[in-house]
């Protein structure tokens, strides 16, 4: 879990080989907060309200960050690495 802020974007994943899932999850209590999830170089690909989540396979070489539109916001996460045989 992190706290993800309004004014600086809170980094998840750097740009890093392999490939990877991410979950994200806005467990924040306060109304309508939404959190932008962003790929480095700050394209919004997906904003989530509280209690809405996603589960994203991720690009190789993609660094991820959040941004909480108002305020500070509560943020469940976890990302998992893609193991080749």
């Amino acid at each position: 879990r992190v706290s993800v802020l309004h004014t600086a974007p809170t980094i998840l994943q750097a740009a890093s080989t392999g490939t990877y899932y991410l979950y994200v999850k806005n467990i924040g209590t306060t109304g309508s907060r939404v959190v932008d999830i962003r790929i480095a170089d700050d394209s919004v690909f997906a904003s989530l309200a509280v209690g809405e989540f996603c589960f994203i396979p991720m690009k190789e070489n993609v660094g991820i960050e959040l941004l909480a539109l108002v305020g500070t916001e509560l943020v469940e996460y976890a990302y998992f690495k893609k193991f080749s045989s």
